[in-house]
C-alpha cells in the first residue's frame, strides 16, 4: 500500500500557528499520554528496541459495540473506543474485531483483500482487522506525536541549508539564521506515506494545502470515482475547501475496507492516527463546505522533498494559506501582512516488528 527573511514573532502568533495547524485536519483534544518499550524481532536490530519518545499512545478504554461488518467474507464487530484521560473535545478510535481466526484463516483473509506483503501470523490468534494490514497502520493506530520536541534549536543554520540541499532549493543565509525547523505530520502527510510503497519507514513533513490540491487532483498520480462502492485498499478520500479564492486541501483519508478508513485526525501532538469511518469523515467535513472526492492512486509516489516546498508561509491573521510556492511571490507575501515563515524538516523514521507481541512500533 500503499525561501526569505524571518521577522520576529510574538508568542501570540505562535500559539495561533500551533491552534490552526491543529485544526487543518481537525479539532484539538489533549489527554495523558504514556510510552512503551518492545522487543524489535528484526535480525539487524536484535534486543530492545524502544518505541520513539515522541510517539506516545493514547489511555483507550474499553470500547462501544456499534455493528457488524463483513470484510472479505469476515464478520467484525465495529467497536468505539474511547480515550480514558481527555479534557475536552473527547478523542475516540475505532477497532475492528472478530473471533480469534488461525493462521490459515489469517493468510486467506490477507489474500482476498490483495495484501501481498508477507506479514507474521498473530501468535494469539487474528483478531483485530489491523493485524492484516500494512505496519504503517499497525504501528501508528492509536498514537500522537510530540512534534514540538522534534524542533531543533534555534540557529542552526547549517541543518537548515541542508534540508534546502535535499530539496534542490537555495537558502539565502543572511535571512535565515535565527529559523528552527520544525518536523510535522498530520493528515494528507499521513496519506502521502500510505501511498509509498515500503512500508518499513515513516516520514514526517508537511505539504502545503496548496500544492497537496494539486496532487490530489492530478490525473498523472489519482483517477476519480464516483463513490464509496468502487473504493478498495488503499485508495483515498479527498476533501478540499476554498480559501481566499484558492481551492486547498483540508484533509485525506486512506480506506481499508468496507467504508472504515485510515487517518491523522491533525496536526497537532494531540492529534492521533486511528481508523475512521465514512460517515465520521462525512459529518466533520459536510458538503457543500467542503468538496468530497473518491480517488484511486494510478501511480507510485517520488520522494516528496521532489514534489513540495520546503517552507510554508503563515499569514499574520486567519488562517494558513501554504506555501503559495507556485502563485505568489515571497516578497508579494510579505506585501500582503504574511509574518511567519516555518521551516517544515523531513525526518524518517523506521517501522520494525515487534518480538513479544505481534504487531509494529517506530524507532529512530
Amino acid at each position: 500500500m500503499f525561501s526569505k527573511k524571518s521577522l520576529s514573532i510574538s508568542l501570540s502568533n505562535r500559539i495561533f500557528i500551533s491552534f490552526f495547524m491543529t485544526i487543518a485536519c481537525a479539532a484539538c483534544s489533549f489527554d495523558k499520554l504514556t510510552n512503551r518499550e518492545v522487543v524489535s524481532s528484526s535480525p539487524s536490530d536484535l534486543g530492545v528496541a524502544k518505541l520513539h519518545p515522541a510517539f506516545r499512545s493514547g489511555v483507550w478504554g474499553d470500547g462501544e459495540v456499534l455493528r457488524n461488518v463483513d470484510i472479505a467474507g469476515v464478520s467484525f464487530e465495529l467497536v468505539k473506543e474511547w480515550d480514558k484521560v481527555t479534557f475536552f473535545e473527547p478523542k475516540f478510535r475505532y477497532r475492528a474485531l472478530t473471533k480469534p481466526l488461525s493462521c490459515q484463516e489469517f493468510a486467506s483473509f490477507r489474500r482476498d483483500l490483495n495484501l501481498t506483503e508477507d506479514l507474521p501470523c498473530p501468535q494469539d490468534g487474528f483478531t483485530d482487522l489491523k493485524q492484516a494490514l500494512d505496519p504503517r497502520i499497525q504501528a501508528l493506530d492509536g498514537f500522537s506525536i510530540d512534534s514540538e520536541s522534534l524542533r531543533t534549536p534555534e540557529g542552526r543554520l547549517e541543518l537548515l541549508t541542508q534540508e534546502f540541499a535535499k530539496s534542490g532549493d537555495d537558502v539565502d543565509q543572511s535571512v535565515t539564521g535565527s529559523e528552527q525547523i520544525e518536523y510535522v505530520s498530520n493528515c494528507w502527510q499521513t496519506v502521502f506515506e500510505m501511498l509509498k510503497p515500503n512500508s518499513s519507514l515513516f516520514a514526517l513533513h508537511y505539504p502545503p494545502e496548496l500544492e497537496m490540491d494539486r496532487f490530489f487532483k492530478d490525473p498523472e498520480f489519482f483517477a476519480s470515482v464516483d463513490g464509496q462502492s468502487e473504493m478498495s485498499l488503499g485508495d483515498v478520500f479527498y476533501i478540499s475547501g476554498e480559501e481566499r479564492g484558492f481551492e486547498v486541501a483540508r484533509h485525506a483519508a486512506i480506506h481499508i475496507a468496507s467504508g472504515l478508513y485510515f487517518e491523522r485526525v491533525g496536526a497537532g501532538s494531540d492529534d492521533v492516527w486511528r481508523i475512521t469511518t465514512l460517515s465520521e469523515l462525512k459529518e466533520q467535513y459536510p458538503t457543500p463546505a467542503f468538496k468530497w472526492a473518491f480517488l484511486k492512486p494510478s501511480k507510485a509516489v517520488v520522494d516528496e522533498r521532489k514534489m513540495f516546498s520546503v517552507a510554508a508561509l503563515y499569514p499574520k491573521e486567519s488562517v494558513v494559506l501554504g506555501s503559495l510556492a507556485q502563485n505568489i511571490s515571497l516578497e508579494m507575501a510579505f506585501g500582503q501582512g504574511l509574518t511567519d515563515i516555518r521551516y517544515l524538516g523531513h525526518k524518517v523514521f523506521k517501522i520494525v516488528a515487534k518480538n513479544s507481541e505481534n504487531g509494529f512500533t517506530v524507532i529512530d
